[in-house]
């Protein structure tokens, strides 16, 4: 299996390593500093439970046109980068390539569909924390694999090989066939904690700890709930009660992605969050206020104004 990793970050680096260390035809699409990188010493994988891992040399190019067709493209550029990333891919796109999508968010799988094909896009979704600290090198802090699936639900041969070849590799990559009740539980966190915590300026411990803040967490993820139960979409009963498990359960000084990107002043994944609990919520006729200002706040952010 010939697989292109798009978006040598953080995340893609984590999976993109271990396949290329197990000796997997692996591709690295990279820019800048990260490609110059990967030319001169490879990737390296620094992790508490898998150890080190590195990869030297890699095969890595910012043309994917000079690829050619892959079976695999493993899809982990950020949400604003989706069309562009899904255009300069579609030379890697042949007639039996799957892409598997790894952003947080909603919305993923149809803006690449509607460049590249609705064919070739799975849903898929990580819980994995990892950072780049530095080009070249990759320091992973909690959780492994990805869950993956048929947008359209069940199960295909194609998934299972992917599953298969992620083994290999020792990824934990789960075929599931329900992929929209996963990416929309996942939704419920990212929703809550993303764009609260970079509103606030403040980590997991300090959201949770004022009654104020934590009641808004708990309003925008029962929004989020409410708004995936309209679109039939069903999921755990305890959906609620185990995502305040989860915030409970992080690091107190532990703090979201998106707080990173403002303090970093890059661009914020805003409208594959709770920009589309909005957007879908008024299709919908489903009041969603708590969403509503968590947007409108990540607006003037995004814009600079606030």
């Amino acid at each position: 299996m010939r697989i292109a990793i798009m978006g040598t970050g953080a995340l893609g680096g984590f999976f993109g390593v271990r396949l290329a260390a197990a000796g997997l035809d692996t591709t690295f699409i990279a820019r800048g500093k990260t490609l110059a990188a990967l030319k001169s010493h490879g990737l390296r994988l620094e992790s508490p439970t898998l150890g080190a891992i590195a990869a030297n040399p890699v095969k890595a190019t910012d043309d994917p046109s000079t690829v050619g067709p892959v079976d695999l493209v493993i899809f982990t550029v950020k949400a604003y980068q989706i069309e562009a990333a899904a255009t300069a891919m579609r030379p890697m796109i042949g007639r039996d390539t799957a892409v598997v999508p790894l952003l947080n968010g909603l919305e993923i799988v149809e803006r690449i569909a509607a460049v590249v094909g609705e064919a070739a896009v799975l849903g898929g979704m990580s819980y994995v924390a990892a950072a780049m600290p530095e080009p070249g090198l990759i320091r992973h802090f909690g959780n492994d694999g990805f869950t993956f699936g048929e947008p359209k639900g069940g199960l295909s041969p194609r998934v299972e090989r992917i599953a298969a070849t992620m083994a290999k590799a020792g990824i934990p990559a789960t075929a599931t066939p329900d992929i929209q009740r996963e990416i929309w539980t996942k939704a419920l966190m990212f929703c809550g904690n993303g764009g609260l915590l970079a509103l606030t300026r403040s980590t997991f411990g300090g959201v949770r700890s004022d009654p104020d803040t934590r009641r808004v967490f708990e309003g925008v993820v029962r929004e989020v709930q409410a708004v995936a139960r309209a679109k039939g979409i069903a999921l755990a009963p305890d959906v609620i009660a185990n995502t305040l498990r989860v915030l409970d359960g992080f690091p107190p000084e532990g703090t979201s992605s998106m707080l990173r990107d403002v303090v970093a002043g890059r661009p914020l994944e805003i409208e594959t969050v709770n920009g589309a609990v909005v957007r879908h919520a008024r299709a919908l006729g489903i009041p969603v206020s708590y969403n509503e200002t968590v947007y409108a706040g990540l607006k003037l952010l995004a814009s600079g104004r606030g």
